[in-house]
């Protein structure tokens, strides 16, 4: 056989990568490293099939023989990037884009792998610079014009990175992903009337759900800068559309003069599943304490040393509550329950629960009489409004003695009532409060005013309350 062998493999390699076919390619790969074992482009080419399996490790490894055999070779490192980038060993990748580099420096996927490493760690300025970098060498490469809208939208230079998405637009403008950036830009400038009609025009395209709550945020925000017509219009469009979709049925609830006793399941738990990958996230960035202001008030108020039998967290989301719980050693055996899947999941992730189960609050209570010594819930009940039937359940599933410990957003309008807030959530009177927790056999110990969380950059008021069932 003749030396033209190896660039026949690389060939077949390299047709079957681009297809998709990853698994031919590393068959192709691995014949070929029979013959060639040493041959630098046959093991990048078995590096860039086993990526593509998702066997990132492997796949590293061989990068790195090939980056060997080929000392000059700027597209092993790049590769290596890549991968390493995958597995988020930022540093590592980091080195491996600047050895790129140095080795060519017009290697155009080097400079896009390092933005994207500085992207990630939040360099956005460095990210920036490397794509822009990028782009001289190509300058009509989309991925290129992309990422750097995204840097600069990070850096909030939002007029640039307009251009940018518009530019892109304007050569693809059913493009859902530049459609949906340019939208998440406009939140950005709060201007949500213009990203209200991007999220429009991209629930013809895509319709997910979260540009559909996206959208209903932006709403709410027009409904909060007073633009409340024009936010009523844009809702009346939604539902011409898309008549039978929860999330805008709820927030035409927020828009009518009439008593709502509770969001839907549906909606809840479309609402939760959407944002359970970056839920905890997102709370960090609104100071929200209302699962470590439960167990504080547990040791401090309730119990100061051992701990509770059986405990249930109502509405368990990510396990934020019960996290908590654990650190102050306040439980011995928990339950979580959540309606949306996704939440239970990351719940489940933590491992402080003992039984984690998907119900709806209403459904699961009757079922456990007389079962738990402890009750909490942390801003759950703000998606119910009516909440006669949530203290009865409690009352039934609570042991003699038992005590209930629940945050919700305080309504200072009226303290006797509950009310259907324009952000699409419940707030509750004090008095209505300790009316229905007396009616309902449960005797209220404390009601403390805390800030729960920010919202549009304003604390939101809110009450802890203690009740025991007697």
């Amino acid at each position: 056989m003749t030396e033209t062998d190896v660039s026949e493999y690389v060939k077949r390699l390299n047709s079957a990568t681009e297809t998709g076919d990853y698994d031919e390619a590393l068959s192709i790969a691995e014949e070929g490293l029979k013959r060639y074992p040493r041959d630098g482009s046959l093991l990048i080419g078995k590096g860039n099939a086993l990526q593509g399996l998702g066997r990132l490790e492997e796949a590293a490894g061989f990068f790195k023989q090939g980056s060997e055999r080929l000392p000059h070779d700027a597209i092993s490192l790049s590769n290596l990037a890549g991968v390493l980038y995958e597995m988020k060993r930022y540093d590592e990748a980091l080195d491996a884009c600047n050895e790129a580099i140095r080795r060519d420096s017009d290697y155009v996927n080097a400079y896009i792998h390092r933005g994207n490493v500085y992207c990630e760690t939040g360099r956005y300025a460095e990210a920036l610079s490397s794509y822009e970098a990028a782009e001289r060498l190509s300058s009509d490469d989309d991925l290129i014009l992309f990422n750097k809208a995204t840097a600069l939208t990070m850096l909030e230079r939002f007029s640039q990175a307009s251009e940018c998405y518009e530019r892109l637009l304007k050569k693809f403008p059913d493009n859902a992903e530049y459609l949906s950036a340019l939208g998440v830009l406009r939140e950005r400038e709060s201007d949500f009337d213009g990203a209200a009609e991007i999220y429009l025009k991209l629930l013809e395209k895509e319709p997910s759900s979260a540009t559909r709550i996206c959208l209903a945020g932006c709403l709410y925000g027009m409904r909060v800068a007073g633009n409340e017509e024009r936010a009523l219009e844009l809702l009346d469009e939604w539902l011409d559309r898309f008549p039978e979709d929860e999330i805008a049925r709820h927030t035409l609830e927020t828009f009518q003069d009439r008593e709502v006793k509770r969001a839907s399941a549906a909606y809840v738990c479309e609402l939760f599943d959407t944002f359970a990958d970056s839920f905890d996230e997102v709370l960090d960035g609104l100071s929200y304490k209302a699962p470590e202001l439960i167990a504080d008030a547990l040791r401090n108020a309730v119990l100061p040393t051992g701990s509770f039998e059986n405990a249930l967290d109502l509405g368990c989301g990510t396990g934020l509550c019960g996290k908590c719980l654990n650190a102050k050693n306040a439980v011995r055996h928990l339950t979580g329950i959540d309606l949306s899947s996704g939440m239970l999941e990351k719940a489940r992730s933590r491992g402080c629960y003992d039984v984690l189960e998907r119900s709806d609050i209403l459904e699961y209570l009757p079922q456990h009489l007389s079962e738990y010594d402890l009750i909490v819930s942390s801003d759950v009940f703000t998606y119910l409004g009516d909440l006669s039937a949530v203290f009865k359940g409690m009352y039934g599933s609570l042991k003699s003695g038992g005590y209930g410990i629940f945050t919700v957003t305080e309504n200072i309008k009226d303290g006797d009532g509950y009310i259907l807030g324009a952000s699409g959530r419940f707030a509750h009177g004090e008095k209505y409060i300790v009316r229905n927790l007396d009616e309902n056999g449960l005797f209220t110990k404390a009601v403390t005013r805390v800030d729960l969380r920010y919202e549009m950059g304003e604390p939101v008021r809110g009450m802890l309350v203690i009740c025991r069932k007697t």
